[in-house]
């Protein structure tokens, strides 16, 4: 079965193909109907699928693996409702599962080296003189990387919204760092160590937070319960136990991680307090709105409006340029790694 991509699908034709199947939901009607809501990768992009009259007990397959599906789009109020009219396992053993995985671009090891020399070379002494018997803050970073490095290079950095891919943990933290590092010499009264290790640690608590699996991520208990920002936290105060620590400078990396969210009412601890906690706060959100900008713009056509809005932009709409050829949005599927020079 030859394998179609999702955005190669137009409304009222019918479509056979092999996709991997990431989630079911069982869902009911107004009127009391069970259908099942399918997620479904194509290794590029994700959609969801209604299969109707069917319930979770009658249906045979279980996520992580591939089906051949025949999926019918139609249109809905302007959005395209994918219905699954047929679902099969698939039988085509050439297939691997690693194909049908969304990924970054980037190979996971290198985004994740980068980040260990970023940090390395952000002690700046003026900050943190040294003192006997104690461990820079950068010391305790690469510590905890380390030891979280299996599941930092490959966790998805949320359930949905942004970077929500293969690898999305470790591409987030390293463009933060990238920015933190690039803006800690423009505000040169920053901190550029701690603000290197704070973006480099802010998101650390995913990886109890969430499970993550082929780049699909869900909530753990303790993630529901506590959530990441608390959770990095604990793992900060861990570390400390056995690496001493400025007790000082140890306080001010815990409360980055507390304040990273900005405000309470998005998940914040507490409010940002220091001028790497403000600058922190804004690079998360910049990244993450750049992300999103990034994925929506290409199902954008060039002087169009989107047609949807977008509940992560606050549901604004985003317009795409004329001048944002596809030649130009390539560019974010390029391997080659922006390293910042000096």
């Amino acid at each position: 079965m030859p394998k179609i991509l999702f955005t190669d699908m137009t409304i009222g034709n019918t479509y056979k193909t092999t996709v991997l199947l990431t989630g079911i939901t069982q869902k009911t009607t107004k009127t009391g109907k069970t259908f099942l809501e399918l997620s479904l990768s194509d290794g590029h992009a994700k959609i969801t699928g209604k299969l109707w009259d069917s319930s979770r007990d009658s249906f045979l397959h279980e996520p992580n693996s591939l089906i051949d599906v025949s999926i019918y789009p139609k249109d809905y109020n302007g959005s395209t409702d994918y219905i699954i009219n047929e679902v099969s396992v698939c039988i085509d053993h050439s297939l691997h599962i690693e194909d049908f995985i969304i990924k970054i671009p980037y190979d996971v090891n290198t985004l994740y080296n980068n980040i260990i020399k970023m940090i390395k070379s952000s002690v700046d002494p003026r900050f943190a003189p040294e003192a006997d018997g104690e461990h820079t803050i950068s010391e305790i970073t690469v510590n905890i990387l380390e030891r979280y490095r299996d599941q930092y290079t490959v966790w998805a950095a949320a359930k949905s919204v942004h970077h929500a891919i293969y690898g999305g943990l470790v591409y987030h933290s390293f463009r933060m760092c990238t920015s933190a590092y690039m803006l800690s010499r423009v505000y040169r009264i920053a901190d550029r160590e701690m603000l290197v290790c704070g973006a480099a640690l802010h998101d650390i608590g995913k990886i109890i937070e969430l499970h993550s699996e082929l780049g699909i991520a869900s909530y753990t208990p303790a993630g529901r319960m506590l959530g990441h920002a608390y959770i990095g936290m604990r793992m900060i105060e861990d570390e400390l136990k056995d690496t001493p620590c400025n007790e000082e400078r140890a306080q001010v990396l815990l409360h980055l991680l507390a304040s990273h969210h900005g405000l309470g009412e998005y998940g914040a601890i507490s409010y940002p307090a220091t001028l790497e906690a403000e600058l922190l706060h804004n690079i998360d959100v910049i990244d993450a709105h750049s992300y999103i900008y990034e994925t929506e713009l290409r199902e954008v056509e060039p002087g169009e409006v989107s047609d949807k809005r977008i509940f992560a932009l606050d549901n604004n709409t985003i317009y795409r340029p004329t001048y944002l050829t596809d030649d130009i949005l390539s560019i974010l599927d390029d391997p080659e790694l922006y390293n910042p020079k000096g």
